[in-house]
């Protein structure tokens, strides 16, 4: 009887001892399977706070504004603008799109993020236009864009005094698909629908990609 309670107790023994080994196992088969989906994650841009990807090289003068829209953080720098009349514009754009827990920096020319030149009918580039394709709306982002202007007197080359710097006029109102729309900070609106047309201080301009 004493014989037999041994023998039970050894493979009781080897039993645990079996289910031990196959825990350990299971358990570091997990930790490398998350530290791999981790590695993936974050090769592809992925974080888990939005914190990480805010910007934190704002130069003097500048100010980081956090506008939510749909899936989408809009990490903007905002700054005064003499041209605008020491108002503060949109100056650049950070877009940060938040899957489920995690949060992902979006390119320009992504799958949601496109850039566009803005040129009117005498060929000047007079602006340019960040377009964010959302779930159920687009968020445009409307930035000036200095561009060379050769006076008359100046066009058979003689650049002696150096040519005028010109930028697009600052308005608070742009016109997207014939509705005119207010710009927060002189440079951000929502629309439902696809642009189709974009008029600027009465001036209707062509989108080239950028």
């Amino acid at each position: 009887m004493g014989e037999m309670q041994s023998v039970k107790k050894v493979l009781v023994e080897k039993t645990k001892g079996r289910l031990r080994k196959y825990a350990k196992i299971a358990f570091g088969i997990l930790i490398a399977a998350a530290f791999v989906n981790y590695l993936i994650l974050w090769k592809g841009g992925y974080r888990f706070t939005l914190k990480s990807l805010l910007r934190d090289d704002l130069a003097k003068g500048e100010r980081s504004l956090q506008l939510k829209g749909d899936e989408f953080i809009f990490d903007c720098t905002v700054k005064k603008s003499i041209e605008a009349g020491d108002k503060e514009i949109i100056a650049d754009v950070n877009v940060i799109r938040k899957s489920g827990l995690l949060y992902k920096q979006m390119s320009v020319n992504s799958a949601c993020v496109d850039r566009y030149l803005l040129r009117n009918s005498r060929n000047d580039d007079v602006g340019s236009v960040t377009v964010v394709q959302g779930k159920e709306r687009y968020f445009l982002f409307f930035s000036p864009l200095c561009y060379y202007v050769v006076e008359e007197d100046r066009s058979k080359g003689d650049l002696s005094n150096g040519p005028l710097v010109r930028t697009r006029v600052y308005t608070d109102h742009v016109t997207v698909n014939g509705n005119l729309l207010k710009l927060e900070n002189l440079s951000f609106v929502t629309i439902e629908d696809e642009i189709q047309s974009v008029v600027i201080n009465g001036e209707e301009v062509t989108m080239i990609p950028r």
